[in-house]
């Protein structure tokens, strides 16, 4: 399950649709004529996000199936910044291997607790940003797709496990487009940015907009930016 969209995040993704840092799609994208590599969060209660991407392809192919070769990563895009918690193994491995379903020898379990820092170290340098750097390089290389679309989503279980705020999602994801930007930019690409949104999936009493269903939104990271920006500056000077 990908949680529950708390208040707070609930109330701030309002506040991004107002400063229309959060559009509804409305303009074409020429550029997904040719297909696009997307980055999901691979969240079998989300599964409206493919959706709703196979119909914004699916208006610029002149009525040939879309092609669409997906990406997928808990937290999707939240693992490219070497910045973000999801980049790399950490807050994930410990759990794993002291796991007692898992792991059941406790002999084993007992020796990882008292490794604990080499292990952390390990998982710090098991890079999962590289890793999908190589697969974005891979994929634009042997199928001809130039459109890449990044996507942040929430509720998002990882985001949540790791305390990553709707704020800072934001925020991981302009790093990642630039990132991805500046390392492939002689491939030609081309970074279309998406946030999905279910606001059915609540927490603490706020019930959202009954009238919402759940939707993707267009993201202007050069708005975004300027809006996190103009945040900071009022929480810094209240």
């Amino acid at each position: 399950m990908s949680g529950t969209l708390s208040a707070e995040d609930a109330a701030w993704i309002s506040a991004a649709r107002e400063a229309r840092v959060l559009e509804h799609i409305r303009e074409k994208n020429p550029q997904f004529k040719d297909g696009v590599i997307p980055m999901f969060c691979p969240d079998a209660d989300r599964t409206e996000m493919r959706k709703h991407l196979d119909k914004l392809v699916a208006r610029e192919t002149d009525g040939k199936p879309p092609r669409v070769h997906p990406l997928t990563s808990h937290g999707a895009a939240l693992a490219l910044p070497w910045q973000s918690p999801l980049s790399n193994l950490s807050p994930f491995l410990f759990g794993f291997l002291t796991d007692r379903r898992v792991f059941r020898n406790w002999f084993w379990r007992a020796f990882i607790y008292i490794t604990f820092p080499l292990w952390w170290i390990v998982g710090r340098v098991a890079r999962i940003d590289i890793f999908f750097l190589i697969k974005f390089w891979w994929a634009i290389d042997h199928k001809g797709i130039k459109a890449v679309v990044l996507y942040i989503h929430a509720p998002c279980g990882a985001a949540g496990q790791c305390g990553i705020s709707f704020l800072e999602q934001l925020r991981y994801l302009i790093l990642a487009k630039r990132r991805l930007k500046r390392r492939l930019e002689l491939l030609g690409i081309t970074v279309t940015c998406l946030c999905h949104v279910d606001y059915g999936n609540t927490a603490d009493g706020y019930s959202g907009d009954e009238k919402e269903h759940p939707n993707t939104y267009f993201i202007r990271t050069h708005k975004a930016e300027a809006w996190l920006e103009h945040l900071s500056q009022r929480k810094k000077n209240p």
